[in-house]
């Protein structure tokens, strides 16, 4: 009789653990799985803002990082914050919901679209066509749609200029504005390494990494007169220092932008990284600069155990920059970024045992 009495207390337990799951994981990450409302002032003059997103969202709670944001800003406003989010979630897991279709069908001022952090690097216009059957819905719900642009893993440290240029040329062919988060989030990377702006699994936002990402989503959408307000706006539990070197990054990003071909180019195929395609073009000084700054990002951001994998990678673009310019010195510095990249790919666990072999035969044949 006991053991009948164990499987149905253990069936029980299980069945709540399942019904609650997503209420406990919220819990953890501090933020809220699922459909989320907030609201500021009267409602019935409330501007009405839409969030459809996924664990880059509520990691950290990003819509109540933003409703704070506002009460310090426009603390006489009238807000409407909506937030649906689940994990991994693609715009067109959104429109297979009827939840978020409901949503969908009432009015709404702003919709802004976060894809899953894989979208780039999908089939040739996935990001487009992902936003495409979503825009006339919000344009019959009188809203106006906005793109977040999303980040590279940390590990994946070259791959953000291919996911900034698929986003650029979503936002070129559907005229939707991209919030441009994820360069801002590299940016900081490489300008202010002693900031993590990563959850422990190098994938999510930490805390830092969301303030940014609700720092950028607020100057988008409130302008510049709001944004000041936001000058020495620090939450309890984080840093002021951090918080304000943050702000003056999202603050000052057209200028920062302008100075940087990896936030601003737009190339014939956007899959291809803008160190690589600066070598196809035989433009190799330009090519290295970029990979040294590169790797020096890279040495400063990473603990050593976690810096193999992106470190390996720029350390063969870089040596291949410099082979191409046929000058004794550089033959010499590209010899040594081979040997350090053949050490390093040794190491790494899952890299092609071909790479060491081309490495070796570059090497053999110098």
């Amino acid at each position: 009789m006991k053991w009948k009495v164990l499987v149905l207390a253990s069936v029980a337990v299980g069945a709540i653990l399942v019904w609650q799951a997503p209420r406990i994981l919220s819990k953890m990450l501090g933020g809220t799985i699922g459909v989320t409302t907030y609201s500021i002032g009267d409602q019935t003059k409330a501007e009405r803002i839409l969030i459809l997103g996924n664990s880059l969202t509520f990691y950290n709670d990003a819509p109540a990082l933003l409703v704070e944001m506002l009460k310090q800003a426009d603390p006489q406003g009238n807000y409407f914050i909506t937030s649906a989010a689940w994990p991994g979630f693609s715009l067109e897991n959104h429109l297979a919901r009827k939840d978020v279709n409901a949503l969908l069908a009432q009015k709404w001022n702003t919709v802004i679209l976060q894809n899953h952090s894989g979208s780039a690097f999908e089939k040739k216009d996935y990001i487009k066509n992902e936003m495409m059957p979503v825009l006339p819905l919000i344009e019959k719900a009188g809203g106006k749609p906005y793109s977040i642009m999303t980040y590279a893993d940390k590990f994946y440290f070259n791959n953000q200029s291919v996911i900034s240029q698929s986003y650029r040329e979503s936002e070129r062919e559907l005229k939707v504005p991209t919030i441009s988060a994820g360069d801002m989030f590299f940016h900081i990377q490489e300008t202010n390494p002693e900031i993590e702006l990563y959850s422990p699994d190098l994938h999510h936002p930490g805390a830092n990494g969301t303030f940014i990402y609700s720092l950028a989503i607020f100057k988008k959408l409130f302008g510049n007169e709001k944004f000041a307000k936001l000058a020495d706006f620090a939450p309890g539990e984080f840093d002021p220092i951090v918080c304000k070197k943050l702000y003056e990054c999202v603050r000052d990003w057209d200028a920062i932008a302008k100075d940087h071909p990896e936030y601003t180019a737009q190339l014939p195929d956007v899959r291809v990284d803008i160190a690589e395609y600066l070598l196809s073009e035989n433009k190799y000084d330009e090519s290295e600069k970029l990979l040294t700054r590169r790797l020096q990002a890279i040495d400063a951001a990473f603990p050593s155990e976690q810096k193999n994998l992106p470190k390996g990678q720029t350390l063969l673009l870089l040596a291949q920059s410099q082979m191409s310019q046929e000058n004794p010195d550089k033959m010499r510095l590209a010899h040594d970024n081979l040997v350090r990249a053949e050490q390093i790919f040794l190491k790494v666990e899952g890299v092609n045992g071909d790479t060491v072999r081309r490495i070796k035969s570059v090497l053999n044949n110098q």
